[in-house]
């Protein structure tokens, strides 16, 4: 058990550059294409995407949790699992083509069901992936994963480049999207040594079916909530405001999953390999929450705080109305970075649907807060979305202490150390910023901004937080023998 430190390290290793290069590159092309697409066609898009993304995620995840969590999965279960998401995906994108025109009518714009059937060619690429996706994951292979990620981002991004600079619009968002999932899956077959066959079976399909509907329940409902949102804001306040919405989402889940995306896909084969042993798995649980909380909050409360500049010098004047929305995204990142591996945790132990529950609240609490105060302005609707976080957090710890035996201040390890030597930080740069750096320029009282807060985190963690610090570095000794 202790020899898997180093295969997991490997593995963080590849999926830290996946998501690190991901996010990358989805900045730079975000940057771009927020210069020459305007927050109309934005909104469209990203409407339309909400639909595909929805869809998607029985063909991503229907099957995957239950391929990397049962022991004794065999070949036709990986066949069984891609004939199913392969059908799935070819029924999917048909559906989308005989709606488009409803899709048009709800969203009040002619083009959203142009862009959503176009838009639809990715699921069965998804579909096709899926299973491999899934064996990779299994037996620790990320650096197939990350290369056609990679690859497929690369690719995909240069292309809805040149297309936004030539002046196509919204479409140059379709094809990032269909390129983006095309060419992955594409290159994901190239490199995989594991070629799932035309094979069915009934019997194991119901297995997987039975494992994958409940974590399917649970992430459907996880994904659907930001979706329905931004559907439901699209649909109230028109385009342009869900085009400046969609831009505050986007720029912070980019940086959230630079920071996250490595250690999220890590996080179930990890746990699920420790799964009969507790005490070790809620340790590594621990430890995850510890350095995760420990790198990123402070990256999102200095984010918080130099948001202004941020508006000017990358995205330009015309994305000013999104600051208040980037500012109470970022800060939300605090709760979802504390509560990250918690699905992970109790997906390893069997209980895939435990979060339920609270993600039936958190809808609930959408749907209803959108049609009363959320529905009179965008400020009210992210107000909604605020108290849906707030609401729901204190539900999901208490059934995960009365599910599991683990308690609430295990749940969260450090987390409020943390949190307050962050804060201190973000209120530092702030300051200079207002007091000190008013005169300077946007950029260089960006860089300054930042460094004041990164250098007294850094300063006041070393001093003040040794749980964390004491974390990095047994994670740094631990990347020195998997190098080795």
């Amino acid at each position: 058990m202790a020899s898997s430190s180093p295969k997991a390290a490997r593995s963080l290793i590849w999926t830290g550059l996946e998501s690190i290069g991901l996010s990358g590159v989805s900045f730079v092309t975000l940057v771009v294409l927020a210069r020459y697409v305007s927050p109309a066609d934005f909104g469209v898009a990203s409407m339309a995407l909400a639909v595909i993304q929805l869809l998607g995620i029985p063909l991503e995840m229907g099957f995957h949790d239950a391929l990397v969590q049962k022991r004794d999965a065999d070949d036709l279960h990986f066949s069984t699992a891609f004939v199913s998401t392969t059908g799935l995906g070819i029924i999917l994108c048909g559906l989308c083509w005989l709606c488009a025109d409803l899709f048009s009518q709800m969203v009040h714009d002619p083009m959203g069901g142009e862009v959503l059937k176009w838009m639809s060619l990715s699921l069965p690429a998804t579909g096709v992936g899926s299973a491999v996706v899934a064996w990779q994951r299994r037996e620790f292979q990320f650096r197939s994963l990350a290369v056609r990620s990679l690859i497929a981002r690369l690719v995909a991004a240069a292309i809805a480049i040149t297309m936004a600079m030539l002046g196509t619009g919204v479409w140059s968002l379709v094809a990032q999207q269909v390129l983006m999932v095309g060419l992955s899956t594409a290159t994901l077959w190239a490199l995989s040594n594991f070629r799932p066959r035309f094979a069915f079976s009934r019997a194991r399909f119901m297995e997987l079916a039975r494992f994958g509907a409940k974590s399917t329940a649970s992430l459907l409902l996880v994904f659907s909530i930001q979706r329905v949102f931004m559907l439901l804001v699209g649909t109230r306040f028109g385009p342009e405001q869900a085009g400046h919405l969609n831009l505050a989402f986007r720029a912070v889940d980019m940086l959230r999953d630079l920071m996250a995306q490595a250690v999220s896909q890590l996080a179930l084969p990890l746990f699920s390999r420790h799964q009969d042993n507790r005490a070790l798995l809620f340790e590594k649980f621990g430890a995850a929450v510890t350095l995760t909380c420990g790198l990123a909050m402070p990256v999102f409360a200095v984010f918080a705080a130099c948001t202004p500049e941020v508006i000017a010098v990358v995205f330009g004047a015309k994305w000013v109305p999104a600051i208040p929305y980037i500012v109470v995204l970022a800060l939300l990142t605090f709760q979802s970075f504390s509560r990250m591996f918690a699905s992970p945790l109790m997906t390893s132990l069997g209980y895939p649907q435990y979060s339920i529950p609270s993600q039936i609240i958190q809808m609930s609490l959408i749907l209803i807060g959108m049609l009363t105060i959320g529905g009179t302005s965008t400020d009210m609707a992210m107000a909604v979305w605020v108290i849906r976080v707030l609401a729901v957090t204190p539900i999901d710890m208490w059934r995960m202490k009365r599910t599991i035996g683990l308690g609430f201040a295990a749940q969260i390890p450090n987390v409020a150390r943390t949190l307050a030597i962050a804060s201190l930080a973000a209120l530092a740069a702030k300051a200079a910023g207002v007091w000190v750096l008013a005169d300077w320029s946007n950029l260089p009282r960006l860089i300054a901004m930042a460094a004041a807060g990164g250098l007294l985190y850094i300063g006041m963690s070393l001093t003040l937080n040794r749980p964390f610090t004491g974390r990095l570095f047994d994670m740094a000794l631990t990347f020195r023998v998997a190098r080795a």
